[in-house]
């Protein structure tokens, strides 16, 4: 039997780790056919690909298939993946559902003690009570001036996570769905509680976006980032995998 072996792309640990993996393969009688790295620092990343390619070849003879550099878009969370994290449901802007953000606000504090959380923030999603008002009208202002502004062009690319015993109110889900503004509605508590979106806040934090069928722009970049990075001819004429599991293999790395 022949394995190849996708490791974690860094130096020392990452090469501890394939020599334990290696020992383990033939303590099995299975052969170390090659090595993928993952999730490759950009900024080191023809470092690393010499490095390895150098070491696997000089100490096993092994080859270096690929090489796979790490790719912020590809990592971060969808709405989506949140709203099925949370066992939510999306209240408006579900065609924006795999929608992806720069950063994440939790909004806890009242306006008039911090101004700053009705601030105009592009790619930001944000996490309050389902019964802030307060916050939703904001987004929605800063939405529709911007649309307003540029005639429909741009967008803010914003989003929504609500957490609290009720959902938020028709009128204002009916504002969300017209502005566009994506918006997931997480029932927690008995009462308008904040404990609820610490909760939510945790789990989102500790979270690993998993790929979706669904979400085809999030695929093709990946798997275009594969083809581009690991060596199918290498591995498709090597006993046993042959073509078809040369090319299954990209479905399998896991960012």
């Amino acid at each position: 039997l022949e394995v190849v072996v996708i490791a974690p792309g860094g130096l020392g640990v990452s090469f501890d780790q394939l020599a334990l993996n290696k020992a383990l393969l033939e303590k099995h009688g299975a052969r170390l056919r090659g090595v993928i790295l993952n999730k490759v620092e950009p900024s080191k990343y023809d470092m690393v690909k010499d490095y390895y390619g150098r070491q696997l070849q000089a100490l096993w003879g092994t080859p270096l298939l690929g090489c796979v550099p790490y790719q912020d878009g590809i990592s971060r969370p969808s709405l989506n993946g949140f709203k099925n994290l949370l066992s939510g449901e999306f209240v408006a802007g579900e065609d924006h559902a795999f929608r992806t953000f720069d950063s994440t606000r939790l909004i806890v504090s009242q306006g008039d003690e911090d101004k700053t959380i009705y601030d105009k923030v592009q790619g930001q999603l944000v996490i309050t009570l389902s019964s802030r008002n307060d916050v939703i009208e904001s987004m929605l202002r800063n939405q529709l001036e911007v649309l307003q502004t540029s005639q429909g062009t741009q967008d803010l690319r914003q989003g929504l996570v609500l957490v609290g015993h009720n959902p938020p109110s028709k009128g204002s889900v009916e504002e969300l769905r017209k502005a566009g503004i994506p918006t997931v509605f997480v029932k927690k508590g008995e009462s308008e509680e904040t404990t609820g979106m610490f909760e939510v806040m945790k789990a989102m934090t500790a979270f690993t976006q998993k790929h979706d069928y669904d979400d085809q722009d999030r695929l093709s970049e990946t798997m275009d980032l594969i083809e581009r990075n690991i060596d199918f001819d290498t591995l498709s004429r090597a006993p046993p995998f042959g073509g078809q599991m040369a090319i299954r293999l990209g479905e399998l790395v896991r960012w």
